[in-house]
C-alpha cells in the first residue's frame, strides 16, 4: 500500500470516528434532555394533582361542616315554628323536603370531592360507598372483590381517583349491565382490575380528542404511582378492560407506563 493511500485511509477512519462520536454525543444529549423534560413534567403533574387534592379536601370539609351545618340548623328552626294552618303546613313540608334534597346533593358533592370513608376507614370502604352511590338503583350488576390493604393515604387517594374516573366513564358512556372490580395484593403489587361488558371505545381516538381528559387524568395518576396499565377496548373487543399493577412501596416514578392493545 502506498503512503498516500494509507494517509487517505487514515483520514477516512478518523473522519468516521469523529462523526460517530458526534452522533453518539448528539443522541446521548437528546436522551438526557428528554429524560429531564419528562422528569420536570412529571414533577409539575404531581404538584398540580396534589394541590388539587388538598383543595378538594378543604372544599369538601367546608361543604360538609359549614354549609351542611347551616342547612341542618335551618331545618331544626323550621320544625320549632308554631304549627301553621293547613296551607302553611303543606308549604312548610315542601320547604323541609327542599332542604333535605339540598343536603343530599351536598353530601354527594362532598363525597365526590373527598370521601370521609377514605380518610377514616381506607380505600375498600370508600370504594364500596362509591359503588352504592353510583348504583343506587341497582341498574348494573357489580362483582366486587377487594382485600384489606395497608397503603399510605396519598397512594389510596390516587387509586380511589383512578377507580372513580373509570366507573364514571362506564356509567356515562359504556351502556354496560355488569362490572367486575378487583383490588388485590399480589406478589408485592397492588392489582386494580376493572372490566365491563359495555360497548367499548376507540382509545386512540379518545387520546387525540379533548373529551379524553378523563383518560389523561387516569394516565397521570398511573405515572405518579409508577404503575403499569394494560387497557383493552375497541370495536372488535367486547367491553373495556383496565388492568393496573401498582408497586406496593413508597417510590413513585414514571418509568413503567404501558398501554397495550
Amino acid at each position: 500500500m502506498y503512503p498516500e493511500e494509507r494517509r487517505i485511509i487514515y483520514a477516512v477512519l478518523i473522519a468516521v470516528i469523529v462523526l460517530a462520536a458526534l452522533i453518539t454525543f448528539f443522541v446521548v444529549s437528546v436522551i438526557r434532555y428528554n429524560r429531564k423534560r419528562m422528569s420536570v413534567q412529571q414533577e409539575k403533574t404531581m404538584t398540580d394533582i396534589l394541590s388539587l387534592e388538598k383543595e378538594r379536601a378543604r372544599f369538601a370539609a367546608d361543604l360538609h361542616d359549614d354549609l351542611g351545618g347551616t342547612l341542618s340548623a335551618i331545618k331544626l328552626k323550621l320544625q320549632r315554628l308554631p304549627m301553621p294552618d293547613n296551607d302553611g303546613a303543606v308549604l312548610l313540608t315542601e320547604v323541609e323536603q327542599h332542604i333535605d334534597d339540598c343536603m343530599q346533593k351536598l353530601r354527594e358533592v362532598a363525597f365526590s370531592m373527598m370521601p370521609r370513608q377514605l380518610q377514616r376507614k381506607g380505600i375498600n370502604e370508600a370504594i364500596q360507598e362509591m359503588i352504592v352511590r353510583m348504583n343506587h338503583d341497582d341498574s348494573i350488576k357489580i362483582n366486587l372483590c377487594s382485600e384489606a390493604l395497608s397503603l399510605d393515604k396519598e397512594k389510596e387517594i390516587h387509586i380511589f381517583r383512578i377507580t372513580q374516573e373509570i366507573l364514571n366513564n362506564i356509567w356515562k358512556h359504556a351502556n354496560a349491565t355488569e362490572i367486575t372490580l378487583e383490588l388485590l395484593d399480589q406478589d408485592k403489587k397492588i392489582v386494580l382490575h376493572i372490566a365491563d361488558n359495555g360497548i367499548g371505545f376507540d382509545k386512540n381516538w379518545v387520546f387525540k380528542n379533548s373529551n379524553g381528559l378523563g383518560l389523561h387524568n387516569i394516565m397521570a395518576r398511573v405515572e405518579i404511582l409508577g404503575a403499569r396499565i394494560f387497557l383493552q377496548s375497541g370495536k372488535n373487543i367486547k367491553g373495556t378492560d383496565y388492568f393496573i399493577e401498582i408497586p406496593n412501596n413508597h417510590e413513585y416514578n414514571a418509568n413503567h407506563k404501558n398501554i397495550d392493545s
